[in-house]
């Protein structure tokens, strides 16, 4: 019997994946009472890029 290889994801996508990781955890951090969810992450993808962590 011939068993499949498991395929590991790609460079890209795994950075992709810690990109977003980086950008949520901040907007977790400064995200405001009552404040949308989206606005927390546009504001958190603008810190990092002022920082140069993106």
């Amino acid at each position: 019997m011939i068993y499949k290889k498991k395929r590991k994801s790609t460079a890209g996508k795994r950075a992709n994946t810690s990109r977003v990781t980086m950008i949520s955890h901040r907007a977790k951090k400064i995200r405001k009472k009552n404040e949308a969810w989206t606005k927390a992450i546009q504001r958190a993808t603008k810190e990092l890029k002022k920082e140069g962590k993106l």
